[in-house]
């Protein structure tokens, strides 16, 4: 793969999260086999499967309205690749961690490093997202 077409698979990818009905062209861009990592706080190594990011998108989408992803950085070398993205949202849904929804404008930060299998899809992603920051809107620091 290219440069250039991973760049336009982050601006599809993008483009299709940004827009509900296009959601299955977003994770069509996953192996099914994909790896996630980052998402168990207790265990931020520990692979999880693709269902888990799933199920985290969805549970963000239940709690925040308007729930949108914009690149911010995007770094790629060979089938490896850096994004630094922020997700914002209205918090207008259901309740995210236990906090009921209050009609803030909420901004999440996060930075994953993607690797690219041979069939030109997302075998691995390692995420990592500003706890803190996320804390301060939903949890603790609230």
């Amino acid at each position: 793969m290219t440069e250039h077409s991973i760049r336009d698979i982050f601006a599809q990818m993008q483009n299709a999260f940004n827009q509900p009905r296009k959601r299955s062209d977003f994770w069509r861009n996953f192996a099914p086999s994909a790896a996630i990592c980052g998402l168990n706080h207790d265990d931020p190594l520990k692979p999880m499967p693709l269902s888990a990011l799933v199920e985290r998108d969805q549970s963000l989408r239940a709690g925040l309205n308007r729930f949108k992803m914009w690149t911010e950085e995007l770094i790629v070398c060979g089938d490896h690749v850096a994004h630094l993205y922020r997700l914002e949202g209205k918090h207008s849904g259901g309740a995210i961690s236990g906090k009921p929804a209050d009609g803030r404008d909420i901004v999440l930060r996060e930075q994953a490093v993607y690797r690219f299998g041979s069939d030109n899809r997302i075998a691995e992603m390692w995420i990592n997202h500003d706890r803190r920051l996320f804390e301060q809107q939903f949890g603790k620091g609230s």
